[in-house]
This record gives structure tokens, C-alpha cells and sequence, in this order.
């Protein structure tokens, strides 16, 4: 995103009926907007909910479009744990339902995850980056069936 569309979004959000809005530094802001309140900072594209002043979450990483779309005009859904880091918990269980033959999308409703980043995930712990390019009706086949269904890497560089 450009500089001047991400100020465009800030001052989208800043503008917006409702929100209140203090600068604390030159690149953080405190947003509070129907009863709800972040530390946002634009350039980094990073947010972090507040309750009493204090963080309250871990930070989470998205661009001030994304913020504005998903939180003050509520037009976007993420799912829950959208742009938060994985735990070790989360990867144990990323890992055992690919055992379990389970599909990205399935994997990605049981720990509240957006499929396509999921698959971006699977693609780099297990090394097939084809996998980052899933989406639509193959977000629905079981990992293991995905796996096989990739020809060897070696055909791609012509061996």
C-alpha cells in the first residue's frame, strides 16, 4: 500500500462519525470506537487492543485498510485468531489433523484461521510451497491428498 492510500485510511478512521482518537507518539495512535480500542500504528500496519490504558492482546499485523474495513465499517470478517502468532498448541493441532487426513479448511475452522493463510502455514512447515496457492474448491481435500496429487519437484525444473 502506498504511503498516501494508507494516510487516506487513517484519516478515514480518524473522521469517522463516532470514533475518538488520540496521537500518542508520532507513529501510534490510541482509536476508541463503540466501546471498543486499539493502539494503531499506520506505517507499521501493526494494532493492538487496550482496555484501561493498557494492551490487552497480542500484536496483531494487517494494513490500516484492512483495520478500517474490519473494525470501524465492520465490512470485512477475519476469523479469530487472524494475524495473531501461532502457539505451540496451535501447531500441535495444525499438525495432528494433517495426520488425520483433515482439509486445509477444516484445519483452519478448528483453530479459527483464514484457509489461504493456513495454507501459506502447511507450505512452508512442510516445505511444498505449491500448497500457498490453494484456494477454492482444493481448501476442501485432505492435506495428504493435496501432497500426492503434486508431481515430484524435479519434473517443475525439468530433471
Amino acid at each position: 500500500m502506498t504511503p498516501a492510500k494508507r494516510d487516506e485510511f487513517l484519516r478515514r478512521i480518524l473522521e469517522h462519525p463516532g470514533v475518538e482518537s488520540e496521537r500518542i507518539t508520532e507513529a501510534k495512535y490510541l482509536i476508541c470506537y463503540e466501546g471498543m480500542a486499539w493502539f494503531l500504528w499506520p506505517k507499521s500496519g501493526r494494532y493492538q487492543f487496550v482496555e484501561k490504558g493498557s494492551p490487552s492482546s497480542d500484536l496483531y499485523f494487517e494494513s490500516v485498510k484492512r483495520f478500517y474495513h474490519r473494525y470501524i465499517t465492520k465490512t470485512l470478517y477475519f476469523p479469530k485468531n487472524f494475524g495473531k502468532r501461532w502457539s505451540q498448541d496451535d501447531e500441535d493441532v495444525l499438525y495432528e489433523m494433517v495426520e488425520m487426513g483433515c482439509s486445509i479448511r477444516q484445519i483452519a475452522e478448528e483453530l479459527e484461521r483464514d484457509p489461504v493463510a493456513l495454507a501459506s502455514k502447511l507450505a512452508t512447515h512442510l516445505d511444498e510451497p505449491r500448497l500457498a496457492w490453494c484456494e477454492g474448491d482444493s481448501l476442501d481435500i485432505g492435506v495428504d491428498e493435496l501432497m500426492r496429487a503434486f508431481p515430484p519437484r524435479e519434473s517443475f525444473h525439468g530433471n
